[in-house]
């Protein structure tokens, strides 16, 4: 028995006061499908692309702007 016939027995298996929600259950399952709205892409997929010593090249950068870091802290 395949997979979409034993929904389709189950279906029948449903008493006839909750079809309407089976119903809506699975219409709810066929409209997710059929959404055609593009999935939003999240700026930070490319956070993993970094040189791989990007914490150094920061402070070389910090060390720059704001002079040797001769009196260096912690």
């Amino acid at each position: 028995m395949s997979v979409r016939d034993d929904a389709r027995r189950l279906l029948e298996a449903v008493p006839e006061d909750r079809v309407q929600l089976a119903r809506e259950l699975l219409q709810s399952l066929v409209d997710e499908s059929e959404d055609t709205r593009p999935r939003r892409v999240f700026s930070s997929m490319g956070m993993g692309h970094a040189t791989p010593d990007l914490g150094t090249r920061a402070k070389e950068i910090a060390r720059h702007e704001l002079g040797d870091g001769e009196a260096r802290t912690a």
